[in-house]
């Protein structure tokens, strides 16, 4: 079956491998985010064919009432394959006002919008390294971009960076700001 399926991507890509074909690296390298591309089309399918934390039509609520299922809501989330949108069951109590998606947490996931494998990798990477150099590797090994908003110096005062968030999802994304003397994380949440 493997030798099947490698025939036909074969085919699929056969254009783009012979644009590259006469070096080695750049072949390895379109393979790489070929393969890429499908994980993340094969994850994204996978991941929505499960109820995604739908357990009937009310769960019970801590307040003593229950949540009713209100809808599956749509949450975009960060893999090591890119970024993946994540159907997702929401229960609402209306007694107590609570709601819940029981899928974040049985998955891992929680209030972060990275997968648990990727948030596992940047902790590996990042162990003694700046921002920089974490980002770097992240992107070189796992093929995620990671912002760099500024570089350089600002003197002593009150600065301000603008972030084009225009071609992202809302969600909370995480900022890190480095100087010589300190570091410091801080988290930004995107409505649109």
């Amino acid at each position: 079956m493997n030798e099947q399926i490698i025939k036909q991507l074969e085919q699929v890509f056969k254009q783009d491998f012979e644009l590259v074909s006469h070096n080695f690296a750049d072949l390895e390298r379109t393979v790489k985010e070929k393969m890429q591309l499908l994980g993340q089309g094969l994850l994204q399918r996978m991941v929505n064919l499960k109820p995604n934390g739908y357990q009937g039509s009310s769960i019970a609520c801590k307040c003593g009432h229950s949540m009713k299922f209100v809808q599956h809501r749509s949450r975009d989330v960060q893999t090591t394959f890119g970024w993946i949108k994540i159907k997702r069951a929401y229960y609402y109590c209306s007694q107590c006002g609570k709601s819940l998606f029981p899928y974040d947490k049985a998955s891992g996931i929680g209030s972060f919008n990275l997968s648990s494998a990727l948030a596992d990798a940047c902790c590996l990477v990042a162990t003694d390294d700046s921002f920089e150099q974490v980002s770097k590797k992240i992107e070189y090994l796992l093929g995620q971009k990671v912002e760099l908003l500024f570089k350089g110096k600002k003197g002593t005062g009150l600065h301000q960076v603008n972030w084009k968030a225009k071609n992202r999802s809302s969600g909370i994304y995480f900022c890190r700001l480095d100087s010589e003397s300190a570091s410091d994380v801080k988290k930004l949440v995107l409505l649109k």
